[in-house]
């Protein structure tokens, strides 16, 4: 799992006081919630997830094997309510089979109401009511492995490698499958000067720009490899002014080129830097400016920690790095950064919380942001038969502060418009209470804009959003004592 994606309640929830790191109650049975595919003949194992804009989860993953010799897998989306609860509107029961054809991951668009998936090969797309789309089929050249993600529009960037080509290989895919010509070289660039690259994440900035970040073998040894990241705009044309030639290459070394035990992961940042946070015998975090120069406000650059990660996040303007191994049933935590690069002493008042896994047996897991709490979904054996058989099982959590105590403002109480919304959006707060600041974020969580105490022209506040690019975002407004959250449409 490579990144994390986050989203804001679209609902009026009340919350009591609770503590950082205590479950929510809301959530399945105080707080938890299992899964088992027509049990006990089958189990449940989750791939990989997402959350919807309408802050429902949605898995992709399949069955096990069953109680008979002959029995076999069968593959799955399956979606689930706020509450945790299988949402019935969703295929049958909340499962919509894919019989054979396996997903490896399951992936939003920010532009787009389509997911996507990985099928051997092929790039597979779905609606939000999972059903594939006979019209999109995409087979991936040439390719042993790929990975994809969005574009300002509802094009796909796909990076590939294989055999015949083992290094970067980098295509646009327009929205219905076909080469989108206008990229690179009739819809494709290349990095043969990067053998044995291995690109593992794909980011954008706010201008549009594409980071694509990953390792690159050393050439003085084979097992040990140095962080890379290139940066292309929009045509994939290399942005010359960003570190060498448009190539970055660390010279801090990576054990392994095995990204499930070394994980990279890479978020932008409100100046259109980058921080990369990668693992080998302890944490490295770096930032690197849009020039591509180590940052000097973020501990000049390079930041070495003792912690440990399997994914992270930004929220609020914090670094999240969640340890999703628990050893033993010895459970997971997570921990809080400023962007500075140093650890917040404040969070928790020791910088980090912890969660209990659910039993010794529970292997993988993977945590993702739904209405402003953390998410953990773990795979558990679980042996009904002499075949091993699994379930999922969730558990929510209040991870910031900010959801504690905070009660939520109603769409009575905020009205906005015009939504969509093409350069300015009015803000209406009939209670007449001051507004003291309105925030727009990105679906990943990224804060956009921010306007600190902004002026009430008559009855109504207005903010200009003329400069955004178009595309799907939240709002969130707060009072004296309130908060308001929203989805707002940028055309």
């Amino acid at each position: 799992m490579k990144k994390l994606y986050f989203l804001l309640c679209l609902i009026t929830l009340n919350f009591q006081a609770q503590n950082l790191g205590s479950l929510d109650t809301s959530f399945g049975i105080n707080g938890m919630t299992e899964y088992l595919y027509s049990a006990p003949s089958k189990g449940y194992y989750n791939y990989g997830m997402q959350i919807t804009p309408t802050n429902k989860i949605i898995s992709a993953g399949r069955s096990t094997w069953g109680c008979t010799n002959n029995s076999s897998y069968e593959y799955f989306f399956v979606r689930f309510n706020l509450d945790g609860t299988p949402d019935s509107t969703f295929g049958v029961n909340g499962a919509q089979s894919l019989s054979n054809a396996q997903p490896y991951d399951i992936q939003k668009l920010q532009n787009s109401n389509n997911y996507y998936y990985r099928s051997g090969a092929m790039l597979k797309k779905i609606d939000e009511n999972g059903l594939i789309d006979p019209n999109f089929s995409y087979a991936v050249p040439n390719s042993n492995f790929f990975m994809y993600a969005e574009t300002p529009t509802d094009d796909i960037i796909v990076v590939r490698r294989g055999p015949q080509n083992p290094y970067p290989v980098i295509d646009k895919i327009n929205s219905n499958g076909t080469i989108n010509t206008s990229f690179g070289v009739s819809g494709t660039i290349s990095f043969p000067q990067l053998n044995n690259c291995f690109i593992e994440q794909i980011i954008m900035d706010s201008s549009g720009n594409y980071y694509f970040v990953g390792r690159i073998q050393n050439i003085n040894s084979s097992s040990n490899y140095h962080v890379i990241v290139i940066k292309t705009d929009q045509n994939g044309n290399l942005i010359t002014t960003f570190a060498n030639n448009g190539i970055y290459n660390s010279t801090y070394l990576l054990p392994s080129s095995q990204s499930e035990y070394y994980p990279i992961n890479a978020h932008t940042t409100n100046d259109n830097g980058i921080i990369i946070i990668s693992r080998a015998s302890q944490l490295r975090m770096e930032k690197l400016t849009d020039t591509g120069q180590l940052s000097t406000s973020f501990s000049n650059g390079i930041k070495v920690t003792p912690s440990f990660f399997s994914s992270t996040f930004i929220f609020d303007n914090k670094l999240y790095l969640f340890n999703g191994s628990s050893y033993n049933g010895s459970g997971y935590s997570l921990t809080r950064y400023n962007l500075d690069g140093n650890l917040d002493s404040s969070y928790n008042n020791q910088g980090s919380i912890s969660f209990p896994a659910y039993t010794i047996l529970a292997t993988t897991s993977q945590a993702n942001i739904q209405d402003g709490k953390i998410v953990i979904a773990e795979n558990v054996e679980n042996s009904y038969c002499a075949q091993m058989n699994w379930k999922l099982i969730m558990k929510r959590y209040y991870f910031d502060s900010a959801a504690l105590s905070t009660s939520e403002m109603s769409h009575n109480d905020i009205i906005t418009y015009p939504n969509p919304v093409n350069n300015y959006l009015y803000l209406q707060h009939p209670k007449a209470k001051k507004i003291f600041l309105i925030e727009i974020y990105s679906t990943d969580g990224k804060l956009i804009r921010k306007f600190l105490n902004p002026n009430r022209y008559g009855d109504a506040y207005k903010i200009y959003l003329g400069d955004i690019q178009a595309g799907n975002y939240f709002l969130k407004v707060t009072n004296e004592s309130q908060t308001f959250r929203t989805k707002i449409i940028k055309k």
